[in-house]
């Protein structure tokens, strides 16, 4: 029931072709490169999956569970030749790209080095603008499935 519902609200949204698993997609010869965000205990197959399939990979944050995982998913972009960026949001955020565009243009000097902190109540941290918090997935407190979670970021 909730694939047919899907299926409509796709084709009503005009999306052109669409697939109902991930291993006709990643066959799919239109497709350039995949944006994985799945939890993390799924990062490596998923993305290995995609490297082997000639896909560029777009990974959300973490990018594994731990360390040896990681090198494996890299090894496997580099092995294949395909993109591999991690989907970290800060880096799109407009303070960020301005900081950025002001170091381009020499307006702070040389800078040698940039630090920042930044911390985040991961999905409570909508509580402090009084909004509703996004529910937390059962998966996110079993260290078995997250690994180092915001450690190896």
């Amino acid at each position: 029931m909730a694939m047919r519902a899907r299926i409509k609200t796709a084709k009503e949204a005009g999306v052109k072709k669409l697939y109902t698993n991930y291993e006709q997609l990643l066959k799919g010869p239109e497709i350039d490169a995949v944006i994985i965000a799945l939890p993390t205990h799924l990062h490596l197959k998923c993305a290995t999956e995609t490297a082997e399939n000639q896909k560029h990979i777009f990974l959300e944050k973490p990018i594994a569970r731990n360390v040896a995982e990681a090198k494996e998913i890299i090894a496997a972009a580099q092995k294949h030749s395909v993109k591999l960026m991690m989907g970290y949001p800060m880096r799109f955020a407009t303070e960020f790209q301005q900081l950025k565009q002001k170091m381009n243009e020499g307006v702070l000097g040389d800078v040698e080095i940039v630090q920042a902190t930044y911390i985040s109540s991961g999905p409570l941290f909508h509580r402090a603008e009084g909004l509703t918090p996004t529910p937390v997935p059962e998966w996110w407190f079993n260290k078995e499935l997250t690994g180092g979670g915001a450690l190896i970021d």
